[in-house]
Order: structure tokens, then C-alpha cells, then sequence
């Protein structure tokens, strides 16, 4: 029986990154898998090349009844036990469409009306709450919390040997493209620091902003540690003493890791995670990007704090 994951085009790259640890999961349980992907998205294609997924490329012009031949064509001998999307997206139609073919539906981390007509919904995320959400008459598997999230394995080993005193860096780090281009806001705030603490700025595969940090990194005499286009920044976060970021699984592993963290939002939609980030020990809310030209102080002040300056 095969077991089918499907990432559709949302942003960033925590979408793969779980999916490629679901599927480990689901490989445990002695169940074969098979991960669809938009073959436009290179990003997270080479991470499924590097983790050896077994997976298939899709055109994004296919519908979805396209996409379920070509799985079908490609595993002629298997039979699909389920088919999982990972995405924020409303996906209505396709759930529709494999509910019809009799397959159990999964969805990871949704809010749309698509969520109601699935067999199980997963939010793998200690800021899961049930109740944040109306599921009247709603009668399959909603799961959650610490139990469901997705952490890697080498995540896992790496907490165990980086004593929380043996880290030194302050880690810069918001996804895949980083939309907003917080990275550049952050480290132009920080660049005052640089002679005093290392300072390290993580940027994705699809960060447009590249050139002008090396540029501004040149102002610092080169001071910061400028990482691009990593598979696995895993041991970076694990030797953080501090990690600014935004909402999504990065600052996730930062809990997890015991790591202190500030958190930038991207998105309005990222208020509710916020107001339960605001209730943990050591995250710093800093609320939506575009106030944080008038918080500039602050993430000095507590920068300066967390490394005794």
C-alpha cells in the first residue's frame, strides 16, 4: 500500500522539511511513500534529492485529477492507502476528489473550510489549540501539540549534545525567501554589535536580497558569518544563544532546542501563534515587521542582555 504526499506551492520551506520527516515516520511503520511535488519549486526537490524521499514531479498546470494519473502511472503495482497535503492553501476540490476514490485524506497545518471534509487534520505545533477553530459536526481525527510535531532526528541527537552553555552565536534566520526581507532589517539594527558577538544570518535558496547583505557585511569588515542556500541549518540553530526569526517550524526547533528566541512576524495571520508565544519563557514578541523600525532599541537591548555586553 503507498502513501502519497503532496506539497503544493506555499511559501518557504517548512512545508518540506516536515513532510520529508513524516515521511521517515511513516517509512518506520514499514509503509512505502511517494512525495509529490511542483516540479517549478527546485528548492524543496533537492531536498528530497539530498534525503534520498522517493518522490515525483508534477506540472503546476495540472489539475488534480492529472497529478493522481501520474501518480497512479508511475506506481502501476501499488495501491494508495492515503494522500496527505501539507499546505495553508484551500484545497477543497482535491480533497473532494480522493474522498470520491475512496482514499483516507490527510491535511497538515490547514484552516480553510478543506480541513472540515478530511478524515484527519494535523497541526504539528505546540501552539496548537483545538479550540481556536469551529469544528461542529466535524467527526475525524484532529491532532496536535508537542506529540505531533515533526522534528528530525538529527535535531533530536543535537539537543542532547550541545549543552545550552556551549553556545555563543546569535543566529539570523527567516526561511526559505524570506519575504519581507527581514534579514537586511535585522542586521542593519545588529550591525553596531558585530565586533562584539558572532553573528550569523542564515539565507534560503529563494532570498532575492543576497547581494546587498554580502555588501552591508563588508561595512562590518566581514564580521558576519553569512551561511546561503543550506539543506539543514540544524547545527546552526543548536548553537545559538539567541535566534531572531519568524512564526514557522524554525522557531518550533528553537523551542525545542531550549534556544531564546525574537520573534518578527511576516504575515497578520501570524497574530494568534504570537499572542501564545508572548505566554513562553525566553520568546521575545516583537509583532509584525513593519513595526520594527520603532523597535530597533529593543532588540538591541535584549541582544545586549542575552550576551552580557
Amino acid at each position: 500500500m503507498l502513501n502519497v504526499i503532496q506539497l503544493m506551492d506555499d511559501e518557504g520551506l517548512g512545508h518540506c522539511k516536515r513532510m520529508v520527516n513524516f515521511s521517515h515516520k511513516l517509512q518506520s511503520e514499514a509503509s512505502d511513500i511517494l512525495l509529490v511535488v511542483n516540479r517549478l519549486r527546485r528548492d524543496q526537490i533537492k531536498i528530497l534529492k539530498n534525503k534520498k524521499i522517493n518522490y515525483l514531479e508534477y506540472d503546476p498546470k495540472f489539475d488534480i485529477k492529472e497529478i493522481y494519473s501520474l501518480v497512479i502511472n508511475d506506481q502501476p503495482v501499488k495501491s494508495i492507502k492515503s494522500w496527505s497535503i501539507d499546505t495553508k492553501l484551500n484545497c477543497v476540490k482535491e480533497v473532494q476528489f480522493f474522498r470520491e476514490k475512496g482514499l483516507y485524506t490527510r491535511l497538515f497545518d490547514n484552516t480553510t473550510s478543506s480541513r472540515l471534509i478530511v478524515d484527519e487534520n494535523v497541526y504539528p505545533t505546540p501552539l496548537f489549540d483545538k479550540n481556536d477553530l469551529d469544528w461542529s459536526n466535524y467527526k475525524g481525527k484532529v491532532l496536535g501539540g508537542w506529540e505531533h510535531v515533526l522534528l528530525g532526528a538529527e535535531l533530536e541527537k543535537l539537543k542532547e549534545i550541545n549543552p545550552s552553555n556551549d553556545r555563543k552565536n546569535c543566529v539570523i534566520s527567516f526561511g526559505g525567501s524570506d519575504p519581507q526581507n527581514i534579514t537586511l532589517k535585522v542586521l542593519k539594527i545588529l550591525m553596531p554589535l558585530a565586533e562584539k558577538i558572532p553573528i550569523i544570518a542564515i539565507l534560503g535558496p529563494k532570498y532575492k536580497n543576497k547581494q546587498t547583505i554580502l555588501k552591508l557585511n563588508k561595512i562590518t569588515g566581514n564580521k558576519i558569518k553569512v551561511i546561503s542556500d543550506r539543506d539543514n541549518i540544524d547545527s546552526y540553530l543548536a548553537s545559538a544563544k539567541l535566534l531572531i526569526t519568524a512564526v514557522g517550524l524554525t522557531i518550533i526547533e528553537a523551542i525545542f532546542l531550549k534556544v531564546p528566541c525574537i520573534c518578527i512576524s511576516s504575515y497578520k495571520s501570524d497574530d494568534r501563534d504570537l499572542e501564545k508565544l508572548k505566554k513562553m519563557k525566553n520568546i521575545h514578541v516583537f509583532g509584525h515587521y513593519k513595526k520594527l523600525s520603532g523597535d530597533s532599541g529593543r532588540i538591541s537591548d535584549i541582544v545586549i542582555e542575552v550576551f552580557s555586553l
